[in-house]
């Protein structure tokens, strides 16, 4: 049916309401979206007493998409006749048919999608398919999901794209992470299985986290006594990079980098040792035996607190002859 705004703006009058009749007349032959007319009729009251209303009509042609939404009209309707008793099935199975003062449509529910394909570019895969056993302008969305596998932490990611498309896309990938992915065509009929999973791993990172910025703190319990207190400090997060090339090379400052090179590459990271020694530089670290002098205590402590043993220092004094003699252990 017509949007009473757009059914007021063809028949010019809406005395109390407008009231339509819809039939259908067929599916377009160039696009297969389904045709039919509607009548337009309101009574309007003359003013006069004892006249009668005066009757406004007009009928409208129009095209409608497979979800029931009008998407061209065309005044005045020509050419077929109503046929309260119409009844039309296109070559996808879709059924179009006149009951009372109504058309109504029947679509099939899909078969699942077929020849699915994913390209990354960036962190993004951009996702292709073919719509099985429907009518390809009878999809009214499509519903994308990336689905992480192999014991991968990564979240599920899913996206729906609207309107009988064959491409869509799917945003924020993990570096490094084997996804399966999977396609579900839906239509006013219902949903299709999913298609069979394709698998597809996205390439490594080689972009590290931006710097944090906003840092601020303070501590936890600044108006308590005396003692130990805790220091809470706040940022605002860096865009990710996800790139572990630097991690490596703090972690272990005599790795050269052909040696990272192949750390990297027993983690699924695929890289050069051109880019890494192009990351490290960007980054302020340079070649192993710069990285190894530069090593402070702080950082020494880091990388070994976990085969360290706990150690301390006490003293013990006492009097030998007319001597004081101390013992540090």
């Amino acid at each position: 049916m017509l949007p009473q705004s757009t059914a007021f703006a063809i028949l010019g009058y809406d005395c109390g309401g407008i009231l339509e009749q819809v039939y259908a007349t067929g599916f377009d032959p160039s696009t297969g979206y389904p045709t039919g007319n509607v009548d337009l009729r309101t009574s309007c009251s003359t003013g006069r007493a004892g006249s009668p209303p005066s009757l406004h009509t007009a009928s409208v042609a129009l095209t409608w998409d497979f979800a029931g939404n009008v998407i061209s009209t065309n005044t005045p309707a020509t050419g077929v006749p109503a046929n309260p008793t119409f009844i039309a099935t296109d070559g996808f199975n879709d059924i179009l048919y006149n009951a009372g003062a109504n058309a109504y449509l029947i679509v099939p529910v899909p078969a699942a999608p077929t020849g699915v394909t994913a390209v990354q570019s960036g962190d993004q895969f951009h996702v292709a398919w073919t719509p099985n056993g429907v009518n390809p302008v009878a999809i009214t969305s499509s519903t994308l999901t990336a689905t992480p596998v192999n014991n991968s932490t990564a979240s599920n990611l899913t996206t729906t794209v609207t309107e009988p498309v064959t491409n869509g896309v799917i945003p924020t990938l993990q570096p490094a992470t084997s996804y399966q992915i999977t396609v579900v065509s839906t239509t006013i009929g219902g949903s299709s299985p999913a298609s069979t999973p394709i698998s597809v791993t996205t390439s490594a990172a080689t972009i590290p986290p931006s710097v944090p910025t906003r840092v601020s703190a303070q501590w936890a319990s600044p108006n308590a006594d005396p003692g130990p207190d805790t220091l809470v400090a706040t940022w605002q997060a860096p865009d990710p990079g996800n790139s572990p090339i630097n991690q490596f090379a703090r972690d272990n400052p005599a790795w050269g980098y052909n040696r990272i090179v192949g750390a990297l590459a027993n983690l699924g990271y695929h890289v050069s040792g051109q880019t890494v020694g192009n990351i490290l530089k960007r980054h302020g670290l340079g070649r192993a035996p710069e990285r190894k002098r530069n090593t402070t205590w702080v950082e020494f402590i880091r990388r070994h607190k976990d085969v360290l043993w706990a150690t301390d220092f006490f003293t013990t004094s006492f009097r030998l002859c007319r001597r004081s003699l101390t013992y540090v252990v």
